[in-house]
């Protein structure tokens, strides 16, 4: 059971920090303490309101978060912080199983699953696995997006840059392209740095 958490086929890194907010459920909190004991996991952070358990995650910034709404005061208030800052997934424990998920499960974007509390250790650690699998799995995603976005809007400043010097130097595309790289490289600047000192003149 412990290696569902520890690794997944195609990511070894294993989750070692947890938060939990339990309010004042003292079973749940015992509950999940035993349960990811077993894994090795540490419990970083143990809150009893939403405020504190915002607090801990942005203080240790944990593999993950699960939240009892129903003994957590704050809680909605809580993962919609948690969501927003994009800081971990988000696990909710609810009472009863009947009972719909609160609004906040389904508008969040950090909450990757809602479970009973009385769900057994099977279901609460795979639930724990798949959200950070997935979480980690979109994590890199968007910042090879914004990687890539960086990426372009460098390429149109030296684009332009090099069309300002071939404009005053009467010189090709190649070589303005290449006298920019010899200043980045001989000043130890990056070439948009160069590209935009070259507009700003």
């Amino acid at each position: 059971m412990p290696a569902l958490i520890r690794k997944s086929a195609g990511n070894s890194a294993k989750i070692t920090k947890i938060v939990v907010a339990t309010g004042t459920d003292e079973a749940l909190l015992k509950n999940l303490r035993t349960i990811f004991f077993k894994t090795g996991a540490t419990m970083i952070g143990e809150a009893r309101y939403g405020k504190q358990a915002v607090a801990l995650v942005q203080k240790n910034v944990p593999d993950i978060i699960i939240i009892d709404v129903e003994t957590t005061r704050g809680a909605a208030w809580a993962i919609a912080q948690i969501s927003a800052q994009k800081v971990c997934p988000v696990i909710i424990l609810t009472d009863n199983a009947a009972t719909p998920p609160p609004p906040e499960a389904f508008s969040a974007t950090a909450v990757f699953s809602v479970l009973n509390k009385t769900a057994n250790e099977r279901l609460i650690l795979n639930a724990v696995y798949v959200a950070v699998a997935r979480w980690r799995e979109i994590s890199s995603l968007t910042r090879e997006v914004a990687e890539l976005k960086e990426t372009i809007a460098a390429r149109k400043i030296i684009d332009r840059a090099k069309g300002v010097l071939m404009s005053k130097k009467g010189i090709g595309e190649q070589e303005a392209y290449r006298l920019i790289q010899r200043y980045a490289m001989k000043h130890r600047f990056t070439m948009k740095e160069v590209a935009e000192k070259i507009l700003s003149d």
